[in-house]
């Protein structure tokens, strides 16, 4: 579990920068990151992770059902943000 709480602080330098080289045009949108970030942190992601290990137990087949749903979820995510990106960059 030490790698799933380092990622936010890892998320948190990104919209740091991001900011940054917008001269903060984006302090609302900044906000909104940096409160998903803080839940994500402190509760959500080790309440998730609590779940998911509840739920699998030995089965490796719902092993396999949540690894598959992680990476669908992951290039939704990526999607997403690529279009963020795009509508930052083209304003």
């Amino acid at each position: 579990m030490s790698g799933f709480l380092a990622f936010p602080n890892v998320f948190q330098r990104i919209v740091d920068e991001l900011n940054v080289k917008t001269d903060g045009r984006l302090d609302v949108f900044k906000y909104y990151l940096e409160r998903h970030i803080g839940l994500d942190g402190d509760e959500h992601g080790l309440m998730a992770n609590c779940l998911i290990e509840q739920l699998c137990q030995d089965d490796q087949e719902k092993w396999i059902v949540v690894e598959l749903a992680a990476i669908k979820t992951l290039v939704a995510r990526k999607q997403l943000w690529d279009a963020i990106l795009k509508g930052i960059i083209e304003g």
